[in-house]
C-alpha cells in the first residue's frame, strides 16, 4: 500500500512539472482576429510560443492586404502587345541614306547655273510719244525676249556621271531617290535645260539621255500591284496593322505614277516644242508678238533626241559598232517609256482619265511632228536585216503603247483608207 500511494505521488508531481511548463494559450483577441471566430475556453493551445506568434503574424498580414481590384476587358485588351503602326522607318527602302542625301543636292547644285540672256530689238515708231499702246507692247516684247539659258560647269559630264551612279543604287520597287529627285524637280530645272543648250554636246545630251531613261522606266511588278489596293476598313476583319502598312505601299506607288505623268506633261508641253500645240484663245497683242519674235529658234526636245539616231542609222551590217547599237536603243527606251506612262489607279475619276488620254494624244501628235514615228517607221521596215534584228521586241512595245487605245478595226481600215 505505501509503495502504490508513493507512486501515485510521484506520478501527480511529474504531472505538475510538465503542466507548468505548458505555454498559455495566445489572448482571445489575437485569436480571434487570427482565426475569425473565438476559441474555446475548454481547449487548451499546446502550440509553442514562437509558433503561435508567427502563425498569427503571418494570418493578421494576410487578412490586412487589401486585394487588387477586378480588371475590366478593355483594360485587359489595352495592356496586350499591340502593333505598332508602321512607318517608313520600318521600309528601309523607302528612305534615303543622309549621306545620298548630302551627294545628291552637291550634285544637283553644281551642274549649272540659270543666266537671263536679253536680245536687243528695235522698234521705230513714227507717232512719238502719242502711240503709248505701242510702247507698252514693245517693252512687254522685250521682256519676253529675255529668255533664261542654263550654263552648264567645265566638268559637267562628270557630275552627271555621278548623278547616274547614284540613281543606279536606288530600289527598283519604291525608288526613293528618284521620288526625291522629283521633289527637287531636277528634271524640269536642271536636266531639260542641259539638253537644249547644250544639244550640240552628243556625250553630254547621251548621259542625261540614261539618267532620263532611268527616271522614266515603268513601275515594277509590285508597286502596280500595290497601286490598285483595294482597302477593306469597314468590315473589321483586317488588322489595322495591315491596313496600315497597305496605306503606305499604295501610296507610295501612286506618288511614283504621279510623278511620271508629271515628267510626261514635262516633255510633251516643254516650251521648245511651240509649234505642236497653241492656245485657241490668244489675242491680236500676243499674236503680233510671236510674229515679231527673233527668227532664231531653239531645235524641239524631241528633235534633238532623235537626231542622235541620225549617225548609228546610217551605218549598216558590220559598220554599225557596239556604241551605236546601244545610242539607237537608248533613245528607243526612252520614247517606249514616255508612251507607256499612265496612272496607276484613277478612284474611278472620269476627269482624271480624260486627262491622261489627252496628254497621250498630244505626245502622239508631238513624235509625228518632231519625226520620231518617221525614224520608228524606217526602223520596222528594215527589222530583217541583221544590224537590226535586236530592236524588234522594242519596236512591238512601242507599238503597242502607240496604239493601246485605238480600236484595231479602225487601225486596219486605215491602212486601206491612206492614198
Amino acid at each position: 500500500h505505501l509503495i502504490s500511494s508513493h507512486l501515485i505521488s510521484s506520478h501527480l508531481i511529474s504531472h505538475h512539472t510538465m503542466a507548468s511548463r505548458i505555454v498559455p494559450s495566445a489572448p482571445p483577441g489575437r485569436a480571434g482576429r487570427s482565426s475569425g471566430r473565438h476559441p474555446n475556453p475548454g481547449t487548451t493551445n499546446m502550440a509553442p510560443s514562437s509558433t503561435s506568434t508567427i502563425g498569427t503574424a503571418s494570418l493578421a498580414g494576410a487578412n490586412n492586404v487589401t486585394p487588387p481590384p477586378k480588371r475590366s476587358s478593355s483594360a485587359k485588351r489595352s495592356q496586350l502587345p499591340q502593333s505598332q503602326p508602321p512607318s517608313k522607318a520600318s521600309h528601309p527602302e523607302m528612305t534615303v541614306d543622309k549621306r545620298i542625301v548630302d551627294e545628291l543636292l552637291l550634285i544637283c547644285g553644281v551642274i549649272g547655273s540659270t543666266a537671263t540672256t536679253s536680245t536687243s530689238t528695235s522698234t521705230s515708231t513714227n507717232e512719238g510719244d502719242d502711240n503709248d499702246i505701242v510702247n507698252d507692247n514693245n517693252r512687254e516684247l522685250e521682256k519676253d525676249q529675255e529668255e533664261p539659258e542654263f550654263i552648264p560647269v567645265t566638268d559637267c559630264l562628270n557630275w552627271l556621271q555621278d548623278l547616274q551612279r547614284a540613281l543606279r543604287r536606288d530600289s527598283d520597287t519604291y525608288r526613293p531617290i528618284g521620288l526625291l529627285l522629283g521633289q527637287w524637280r531636277v528634271v524640269s530645272q536642271k536636266l531639260l535645260p542641259l539638253v537644249v543648250n547644250c544639244s550640240y554636246d552628243s556625250a553630254l545630251v547621251l548621259t542625261i539621255c540614261k539618267i532620263l531613261v532611268i527616271l522614266t522606266k515603268p513601275p515594277a511588278e509590285e508597286a502596280r500591284r500595290a497601286g490598285g489596293l483595294v482597302l477593306d476598313v469597314k468590315s473589321g476583319k483586317v488588322d489595322d496593322g495591315v491596313i496600315r502598312e497597305q496605306i503606305i505601299l499604295r501610296d507610295n506607288a501612286i506618288a511614283q505614277s504621279d510623278l511620271l505623268m508629271e515628267y510626261k506633261k514635262i516633255f510633251v508641253r516643254h516650251p521648245t516644242h511651240h509649234y505642236a500645240f497653241k492656245s485657241n484663245h490668244s489675242t491680236k497683242a500676243s499674236k503680233e508678238k510671236q510674229t515679231q519674235k527673233s527668227p532664231k529658234q531653239q531645235p524641239g526636245l524631241f528633235s534633238i533626241f532623235t537626231s542622235l539616231l541620225a549617225t548609228p542609222l546610217s551605218k549598216t551590217g558590220s559598220s554599225r559598232t557596239t556604241t551605236d547599237h546601244h545610242t539607237i536603243e537608248l533613245i528607243l527606251h526612252l520614247f517606249r517609256n514616255l508612251l507607256s506612262i499612265s496612272p496607276l489607279n484613277t478612284y474611278g475619276s472620269s476627269e482624271k482619265a480624260r486627262e491622261s488620254m489627252a496628254l497621250h494624244r498630244e505626245l502622239i501628235v508631238l513624235m509625228k511632228e518632231e519625226m520620231v514615228l518617221d525614224v520608228l517607221m524606217v526602223i520596222g521596215q528594215e527589222v530583217e536585216r541583221r544590224e537590226n534584228e535586236g530592236y524588234n521586241l522594242l519596236l512591238m512595245e512601242i507599238l503597242h503603247h502607240l496604239l493601246r487605245s485605238q480600236d484595231p478595226t479602225d487601225v486596219a481600215l486605215s491602212a486601206k483608207q491612206t492614198p
